[in-house]
């Protein structure tokens, strides 16, 4: 019964260190959220690259710099920040 239990206390181990080195060797998936990206915002509305653990990220802002927005004009920034902070 104990020759089991080492058996199977042994196999846990082995499969747990070999999927956290598969993890690390294959990089993972850096953790990245919508917040991340807009603060790395350069300024100017369309294509942005913003490298995260060594990954370049391309992605699209607005004119206000949000993520996959769809405000054209600058102007409209400015009244929507407003309102959201009322």
């Amino acid at each position: 019964m104990n020759l089991n239990k080492i058996i199977f206390a042994g196999t846990v181990a082995v499969s747990l260190t070999l999927s956290s080195m598969a993890s690390a060797a294959l990089g993972g998936a850096p953790n990245v959220d919508k917040e991340y990206l807009e603060k790395h915002w350069n300024g100017k509305q369309g294509a942005q690259s913003t490298s995260v653990a060594g990954v370049l990220l391309h992605w699209t802002a607005d004119a206000c710099g949000k993520l996959n927005g769809q405000v054209s004009d600058v102007t409209k920034c400015i009244s929507q920040n407003k309102s959201a902070s009322n």
